[in-house]
C-alpha cells in the first residue's frame, strides 16, 4: 500500500510538473512551441508561446479571429519563430474585437509582462501586435489603449491579416495611431460576407502613412492566413485558400514584423521591391493604399499615324523606391491602340498591357523600374493630334 501510495505521488507530482511547464506541440531546429497557461490581470487564458533559440528580436502578440483559435495559425507563428520572433498566441473570445481583454492585453504587456513557460519574460518593449479577423480589431484596441496610456513607445508596429471591424471602433483605433510613428501594414482579401466586405480598408486607406500594405486580389479568401491550418468549415464559409496566396500573406507578414522589431529593411516586401512588383504586375494584388509620392514624367509627344501605321518609344524607370508605371494615350482624333511591354519585344501579340478601346483615351499601369518599350497602333482610320505620356511615381 505505502508503494502505491509513493508511486501515486510520485506520479501526481510529475504530472503537476508538465501542467506547470506546459505540453510541447511542436519543435524544430529554430525553436519550440509550448502550450500553457497565461494569466492577464487575474484572468486566465490557455495559450501557444512560440519560443526561438537564443535571445528573440522582440516580441508578436497575435491573435485569431472570430470562432477561430490559435491553432488556425500555427504555419504564420512558427514562421515567425523560425525569425528569431517570440509569439505568444491566447485563445479567446474575440467578438467585437474584445475590448475588455484588449484593455487587460495593454496594461499587462505595458507593465508586467508574462514569462514563458522557459522562464523567459515576453520582450514586451519591442513588440509588434498583429491579428486576423476581429483578432486584428482587438490588436488594434490594444494599441489605442497603450497609445492612450503613454505607453506607445513599446509597439514597433501593427502587421494586420484582412482585419474585420463589424461595427466595431477600428477608426477610433487608427485615428489613436494616425499621429504616431507607429508602422501599420496589412494584407487583406477579397471583400465578401467573412470580412464584412473590406470594412476596415477605408480607415486603414486614412492613415497618414503611403504605405499600409495590400490587397491580395486573385481568388484571395479571408482565411487565407490560416492556410493549411484552417478546417472545413470556414473553407466552406469562406473560400479554400489558394497556395499562392497563403504563402504571399505569409512572406510579407513575418518580413514586415520582422523589419519593424530590428530595424531592419526587406526590400522586396515594400514600393520598389521585387516581390511586391511581381505580384502588382501579375494583377494578383493591388495597394491597399494609391501611391501618394511624385509623379516624374519621362515621355510626352504628340503623334500622329496614318492608317495601320505605329509609332513606337523605349523609356527606362530607374531602380529604386519606383511605385506605379503609367502610359497614357489622349485627346486628338481618329483611334489609337495602345501596348506596352517591359524588357523589350514589344508588338501586337507579344506584351504586358494593351489598352484597345474605341478612341484614344488608353491607359496601361504597370509596376516598378525596367525598360518599357511602348507600341502606339493606327486602326483603319489612323489618327492625329494624340498626346502620349509615361510617367512613375518616386515614393
Amino acid at each position: 500500500m505505502k508503494i502505491i501510495s509513493r508511486i501515486c505521488v510520485a506520479l501526481c507530482l510529475f504530472s503537476a510538473s508538465l501542467a506547470q511547464a506546459g505540453v510541447v506541440v511542436l519543435q524544430n531546429d529554430k525553436g519550440v512551441v509550448i502550450n500553457d497557461s497565461v494569466s492577464f490581470n487575474g484572468d486566465v487564458y490557455n495559450g501557444d508561446w512560440y519560443l526561438p533559440n537564443g535571445t528573440a528580436v522582440g516580441a508578436v502578440y497575435l491573435q485569431h479571429g472570430f470562432t477561430r483559435g490559435g491553432g488556425n495559425y500555427r504555419d504564420l507563428a512558427v514562421a515567425m519563430m523560425n525569425q528569431g520572433m517570440m509569439v505568444l498566441s491566447i485563445n479567446a473570445p474575440m467578438s467585437g474585437g474584445n475590448a475588455d481583454l484588449a484593455n487587460r492585453v495593454a496594461d499587462v504587456l505595458a507593465n508586467n509582462p508574462p514569462v514563458s513557460p522557459d522562464g523567459r519574460v515576453f520582450p514586451a518593449g519591442n513588440l509588434v501586435l498583429s491579428g486576423h479577423s476581429a483578432g486584428g480589431l482587438h490588436v488594434s484596441l490594444v494599441a489605442e489603449r497603450m497609445v492612450n496610456s503613454g505607453n506607445g513607445a513599446r509597439i514597433a508596429g501593427l502587421v494586420l491579416f484582412d482585419p474585420v471591424n463589424a461595427f466595431g471602433p477600428f477608426g477610433r483605433a487608427m485615428d489613436a495611431l494616425a499621429p504616431t510613428g507607429i508602422p501599420v501594414r496589412a494584407v487583406t482579401a477579397n471583400g465578401s460576407l467573412c470580412n464584412t466586405f473590406n470594412d476596415t480598408q477605408g480607415d486603414l486607406r486614412g492613415l497618414p502613412r503611403q504605405y499600409v500594405g495590400i490587397k491580395l486580389t486573385d481568388r484571395s479568401t479571408h482565411v487565407d492566413s490560416e492556410g493549411n491550418n484552417s478546417d472545413i468549415v470556414a473553407k466552406i464559409a469562406c473560400g479554400f485558400p489558394r497556395e499562392q496566396n497563403i504563402l504571399a500573406l505569409r512572406d510579407f507578414g513575418v518580413a514586415w514584423a520582422g523589419d519593424m522589431l530590428t530595424g531592419s529593411f526587406s526590400a522586396d516586401f515594400y514600393p520598389g521591391g521585387a516581390r511586391l512588383n511581381a505580384l502588382l504586375n501579375g494583377e494578383d494584388a493591388k495597394l491597399i493604399k494609391d501611391a501618394s509620392g511624385t509623379w516624374l514624367t519621362v515621355l510626352d509627344e504628340t503623334i500622329g499615324e496614318s492608317i495601320y501605321g505605329e509609332d513606337r518609344f523605349t523609356v527606362t524607370v530607374p531602380a529604386g523606391p519606383v511605385g506605379k508605371v503609367e502610359i497614357t494615350t489622349r485627346g486628338g482624333s481618329g483611334s489609337a491602340d495602345l501596348y506596352v511591354r517591359r524588357h523589350g519585344g514589344v508588338s501586337v501579340w507579344s506584351y504586358d498591357c494593351r489598352d484597345r478601346g474605341w478612341g484614344n483615351n488608353e491607359t496601361c499601369t504597370l509596376w516598378g523600374e525596367g525598360t518599357y518599350e511602348i507600341l502606339v497602333k493606327a486602326g483603319f482610320w489612323g489618327y492625329s493630334g494624340v498626346n502620349l505620356k509615361a510617367r512613375y511615381i518616386e515614393y
